[in-house]
């Protein structure tokens, strides 16, 4: 229904999605996939406006499940007393999260192969929320790198290994 002809029933559907990225931890992974598997079948890039959407609709899924990690921690924090010198748990050693994160960053990085300009700074911000939900969590690095980390970390050689190749107006 998110791609629905009639606006009020996108708006319906997409207020069910964020309402239960906020209010439901157990089906924020489900919905995330859920929806990134969605656009991937259903919304094709022959509509362009469709698929900008979608990606929007991605972006404030992410924004809603950072949203509810920080009530979240806020809790956490007025409960355990932080301010009284207790510090967080240790975090987990494997996230639950990072196969939804993986999906999402891989639909991400398909997304930035596009040709429109707009479509790509879609893509680049699906990624840079992903990093500040990770962040957020608090999930160790371990094994998994997030694909923007590797991103900027390799830019600039593979930008010097190139840059020979063109032009002085380029």
């Amino acid at each position: 229904l998110t791609i629905h002809m009639d606006e009020e029933l996108r708006a319906l559907a997409f207020n069910t999605l964020q309402a239960l990225m906020l209010d439901f931890p157990d089906w924020r992974e489900d919905v995330l996939s859920g929806f990134v598997y969605f656009i991937v079948r259903e919304v094709t890039d022959v509509h362009p406006t469709l698929l900008d959407n979608a990606v929007k609709m991605l972006v404030q899924l992410i924004n809603q499940w950072k949203q509810a990690a920080q009530m979240h921690n806020k809790n956490q924090d007025s409960q355990h007393g932080v301010a009284n010198g207790a510090s967080h748990p240790p975090p987990l050693e494997r996230s639950p999260y990072s196969s939804v994160f993986h999906v999402v960053e891989g639909f991400a990085l398909v997304i930035l192969c596009s040709s429109r300009p707009a479509t790509r700074r879609l893509a680049v911000s699906v990624l840079r929320e992903i990093r500040a939900l990770f962040a957020l969590l608090e999930i160790p690095k371990g094994d998994d790198e997030l694909a923007i980390d590797v991103m900027d970390r390799l830019s600039p050689s593979i930008l010097e290994s190139f840059i020979h190749l063109t032009g002085a107006d380029q």
